[in-house]
């Protein structure tokens, strides 16, 4: 924890001062008896002014958490207790979704084409890292995970982005593969972002998770990894037919 000053009231008790100030400096241009009485409301306020940012100044401070600045909203025991939240989260977003995962099998099955085809059409842009089902980390996922549907299923889900791109609507759903170990869970809808590990032995609905709010520093520090990933040519590829140059506005 650190200490901060409670600006609020201290901006309160300037004001105060300062009206209180004023009221005095009026009461010498003002007949009696309205003189005395701007006098002595002035020196009240003058008083009160002064005990407020004397205390404010060196007895009450407000207390910061070191995390305030994270903006971390919070922490679940599974990926799966999120579900529920992203639902909700999706159908609010305006602008994009960006995702690292697999195959996003347990999302497909939920979001009927018509339900995508909604999104698709208000513009969202979504955009899709996944390891490259060709890469030879892929085994090694499937023995941490003890999930040999991996590949399999990263390939369905390019077909799934596919079907539903040559659908032509304003937003797009953008595939890329990478050839690295694996990379974290990642989850934006517009202004909130869930990012948790992929724990040997576990599958990863069964993993922690944490929420982060934009305006803090890890919602920035993630987005802005997210970008640097997706950008880097020599680690991705495109494994969809739509590509990048269809789409806007992504940050």
């Amino acid at each position: 924890m650190k200490e901060t000053y409670n600006w609020k009231s201290l901006f309160a008790g300037v004001v105060i001062l300062l009206v209180g100030t004023g009221l005095c400096i009026a009461s010498a241009y003002s007949p009696a008896p309205w003189n005395n009485i701007l006098l002595s409301t002035g020196c009240s306020l003058i008083a009160s002014g002064l005990v407020i940012l004397m205390h404010d100044f060196f007895v009450e401070r407000k207390q910061v958490s070191l995390l305030d600045e994270w903006a971390i909203k919070t922490i679940t025991s599974t990926r799966a207790e999120i579900n529920s939240d992203c639902e909700i989260e999706l159908e609010q977003t305006k602008r994009q979704v960006d995702i690292v995962a697999f195959g996003l099998s347990s999302f497909r099955s939920k979001q009927t084409d018509d339900r995508m085809l909604g999104y698709l059409k208000k513009g969202v842009n979504f955009r899709i890292l996944t390891m490259n089902p060709s890469s030879k980390f892929i085994a090694q996922r499937v023995k941490e995970e003890n999930n040999k549907n991996i590949k399999n299923s990263i390939n369905t889900l390019v077909d799934w982005a596919d079907k539903l791109n040559k659908k032509n609507a304003k937003g797009k759903i953008i595939v890329k593969g990478y050839d690295t170990m694996t990379l974290d869970f990642y989850w934006r809808s517009d202004n909130v972002l869930y990012v948790g590990p992929y724990w040997y032995g576990r599958g990863s609905q069964q993993t922690i998770t944490y929420k982060y709010l934009n305006g803090g520093k890890g919602f920035k520090l993630y987005t802005e990894h997210f970008n640097e990933l997706w950008n880097n040519t020599q680690l991705t590829k495109n494994l969809t037919k739509e590509t990048d140059s269809r789409k806007r506005g992504n940050s």
